[in-house]
């Protein structure tokens, strides 16, 4: 009986990737695959703790994320914000609509075509993002300066 993947686009049977299809290469497939949700999750972890040391905003990681993509790129439209989160049109509206209500966004009518609207941050969007950047930055710095460059380059080799 094949194991059942808790994700759709996932084959039953995970391709072989080592030599001629063996166990091994069952094991680096699961490998990828736990290691990739692992760090997924991490991530998130810290991400959520840092927003809310920086943040007195009531902010979700969708939202922070709308707001560092705008900050880091200038003035979007809402439909190249969607595209660029991959979220629909109606998602990147309704968290615009939160971001811009918290003042962290501002939005401003196009000149170049009367009907757009352009999207960028507000000094106080820029300033959340800019303490969120300075404390990930205070907070990792000294674990990553444990590492030595070779373990770096092997750490990063693994995780490609």
């Amino acid at each position: 009986m094949a194991r059942r993947t808790p994700y759709r686009n996932l084959p039953e049977d995970p391709p072989p990737l080592g030599a001629e299809g063996n166990a091994n290469g069952t094991r680096q497939f699961e490998f990828l695959r736990y290691s990739h949700i692992f760090a997924s999750l991490v991530r998130e972890i810290m991400e959520v703790k840092f927003l809310r040391e920086v943040s007195p905003y009531s902010l979700s990681l969708s939202q922070f994320h709308f707001l560092k993509v705008i900050t880091l790129n200038g003035n979007h439209q809402v439909g190249e914000m969607a595209n660029v989160l991959g979220v629909s049109p109606p998602a990147a509206t309704k968290n615009i609509d939160k971001l811009e209500q918290m003042g962290l966004i501002v939005r401003t009518p196009s000149k170049g075509d009367r009907r757009a609207t352009l999207i960028s941050a507000s000094a106080k969007g820029r300033l959340l993002v800019q303490k969120y950047e300075d404390l990930k930055l205070d907070r990792l710095t000294p674990v990553l300066q444990e590492f030595s460059a070779e373990e770096i380059d092997r750490i990063s080799l693994l995780l490609m």
